[in-house]
């Protein structure tokens, strides 16, 4: 097993589950809803449940590993549905999962646990649950009620994270500082772009009154909400750490997703107006 073969049983998984893949984002994630395809689907786009493959900040702390990073899974389960249909989709995908990688074996087993350690960023309510593989943390489900700029109805939306490098590791080795192999014996850590995603763009001396001048926005031009919006989070992905600790950067950056967000909601709203009276015309 390496990680391009992972990724390809997943893709295949998620085509039955008729569910399609988004690009990656151009920068390493923050946290998992840090992607504006996903954000936007949360908060109530046509989009709907989606998929990708994603490089995150390396955390802090007892998380922290020295093997290279490697894209992880984001999967965008639901956009506030019923508990009864992400149980199912969630459980069934675990069942998908483990028939194709693991075949006989029957030690191995994906299990799901409550995550009481998960701190919270500014804006952020939920709860969430650690995804054990043979023993090993690997993922986490998140379950969020509101997000920066966002509140969600009773029934929230719903995020699967998984490290696929983790995964990999345990099913090819015993010994976790073995990196991951990419695909046949390439390893993950002798590719130059896999570093290059991994570095820190934050710099711990940038000045808050710089920051906010990045978080600056126009709305006067439907052309550059789009523009306007990737740019607010890629400033959150790289300056997350100062934003969630200053009031002032942080309630710029909610104020910012808030507004953009909503403009361009309406945006596609008008659109599909505008494309269903233009069918009602022509028939």
């Amino acid at each position: 097993m390496n990680i391009i073969k992972l990724m390809t049983i997943l893709r295949k998984i998620f085509t039955q589950f008729e569910v399609p893949e988004m690009p990656a984002f151009p920068a390493s994630l923050a946290e998992n809803w840090c992607h504006p395809d996903f954000y936007l689907s949360m908060k109530g786009n046509k989009l709907g449940p989606c998929f990708t493959f994603q490089s995150f900040f390396k955390p802090d702390g007892f998380l922290s590993a020295d093997t290279t990073k490697t894209p992880d899974l984001i999967w965008l389960v639901s956009t506030q549905v019923g508990p009864n249909v992400y149980i199912n989709s969630i459980r069934r995908f675990f069942e998908i999962l483990s028939g194709q990688i693991l075949q006989d074996e029957t030690d191995n087993i994906f299990a799901v646990i409550p995550d009481l350690r998960r701190k919270l960023n500014p804006g952020e309510a939920g709860v969430f649950w650690k995804i054990i593989f043979a023993g090993v943390e690997c993922g986490r489900i998140s379950l969020y009620s509101c997000l920066p700029g966002a509140k969600f109805n009773n029934n929230g939306s719903v995020i699967v994270t998984l490290q696929l490098n983790k995964i990999v590791s345990i099913l090819t080795s015993t010994d976790f500082s073995v990196p991951a192999p990419w695909v046949g014996n390439l390893s993950a850590s002798t590719s130059m772009a896999m570093h290059a995603w991994q570095q820190l763009e934050e710099d711990c001396g940038f000045m808050s009154s710089r920051i906010l001048e990045a978080l600056n926005y126009k709305t006067d031009n439907e052309k550059l909400l789009i523009k306007s919006f990737c740019k607010v989070f890629r400033v959150y992905n790289n300056y997350s750490r100062h934003i969630n600790q200053e009031p002032e950067l942080y309630n710029s950056f909610a104020n910012a997703i808030k507004l953009l967000s909503d403009k361009i909601l309406l945006a596609q709203d008008s659109d599909e107006i505008k494309k269903e009276k233009a069918t009602l015309n022509v028939a």
